[in-house]
């Protein structure tokens, strides 16, 4: 006895009655992939690297700020704190539409 098998891959999810019909026009995107992205809160142009808490430095607590503001306004030249302040490394996060 000889079995015929058929296996069918299903990506994602079932068709929809408004999907198109053309074959052709697959893959489709369904959604993109939105950044919300959060600048420095001190130059206003760069992407946050960093978020700092209870700085008497920041007009705010949190704070973001990219990494050069950060360093610029809380380390003097030779790397040393100049106040007290909590940091933590900041990552961008990225989310669906």
């Amino acid at each position: 006895m000889v079995f015929n098998k058929e296996y069918i891959d299903v990506y994602g999810r079932l068709l929809h009655c408004d999907d198109p019909q053309d074959v052709t026009m697959y893959p489709f995107q369904l959604s993109e992939t939105v950044t919300r992205r959060i600048i420095c809160r001190s130059c206003m142009m760069d992407s946050a690297k960093w978020v700092v808490h209870d700085s008497q430095l920041t007009p705010e607590s949190p704070c973001f700020m990219c990494h050069t503001c950060f360093t610029l306004l809380h380390y003097d030249q030779n790397g040393q704190k100049i106040c007290n302040f909590k940091a933590y490394k900041y990552r961008q996060k990225t989310g669906p539409s």
